[in-house]
């Protein structure tokens, strides 16, 4: 079961992943829309924080079009989407709107090719 971590901050949200976890949640969605001061690193700290509980993490930022809690613009969302998967993809499943899709497979295929390990 998926289990959706919806918190405006990060102490209420890692409240949530740890309480999920406990239940037995096979996965987490980090609705990142419902977070206050969104950052991408603040993103990551969550993302880590369902790594190292071993479950599947997916991360969505809403636009608030697409039922998102706040209106952040574009550009903050593909940041906080493309800063999650890192340098190298670390997330079990991405969800991203298609209207953002595009514009994050650009930016993370160049990430992708200057942080390629030699052959």
């Amino acid at each position: 079961m998926t289990v959706p971590i919806a918190a405006k901050d990060l102490g209420g949200a890692s409240k949530q992943v740890k309480a999920a976890v406990a239940a037995g949640a096979e996965m987490l969605e980090l609705r990142t829309d419902y977070l206050e001061n969104l950052t991408a690193l603040l993103v990551k700290k969550l993302v880590g924080e369902g790594k190292a509980a071993g479950v599947p993490v997916i991360v969505t930022c809403r636009d608030k079009r697409q039922g998102g809690v706040r209106a952040y613009p574009l550009q903050l969302r593909i940041e906080v989407l493309a800063g999650a998967l890192g340098p190298a993809p670390n997330l079990s499943i991405s969800n991203m709107k298609i209207s953002c899709l595009r514009r994050i497979r650009r930016r993370y295929w160049l990430r992708c090719r200057r942080t390629r390990m030699p052959d």
